[in-house]
């Protein structure tokens, strides 16, 4: 799980890119047309009511409008939108330590936790040694 949080957070920098870039007149079935509309969908700009592909260069539109861009429906390879969008999908990612926190509140409310049980609190306890190294200590009911 922890290795997968850490992915994410390496690759934040580069969450959208293009290789030969995008305009209305791209294919649907174009590799960076499809990366575009999963970038759009993601963004909450396309694919809403059952929209087909005919309508992802008006998403692109849009979201260079939303984000004070030339709205003209073309991504260039390394141009501000390419840049925008991966700000944008890079802000939707939540952060590492963030994502890291909530997975363990999750785990000790978990009902296995809840209950005691031996092998789970085990568990938990290295979920949370492997997340924060060294000494875990504990408060006078026995929690962490």
């Amino acid at each position: 799980m922890f290795d997968f949080l850490e992915e994410i957070g390496n690759k934040a920098s580069d969450l959208f890119s293009v290789k030969k870039g995008y305009s209305p007149e791209t294919p649907a079935e174009d590799e960076d047309a499809q990366k575009t509309g999963q970038a759009m969908n993601t963004l909450g700009y396309f694919g809403k009511n059952g929209e087909s592909e005919f309508a992802l260069p008006k998403s692109v539109m849009a979201f260079q409008q939303d984000h004070n861009l030339k709205v003209d429906g073309k991504i260039n390879k390394g141009g501000p939108t390419q840049k925008a969008i991966s700000n944008a999908l890079q802000a939707k990612t939540p952060q590492k330590q963030q994502s890291t926190e909530d997975a363990l509140k999750g785990l000790l409310n978990h009902n296995l936790y809840q209950k005691k049980d031996p092998a789970y609190q085990k568990y938990v306890q290295k979920q949370y040694k492997r997340a924060y190294p060294g000494d875990v200590q504990y408060d006078e009911t026995g929690k962490m």
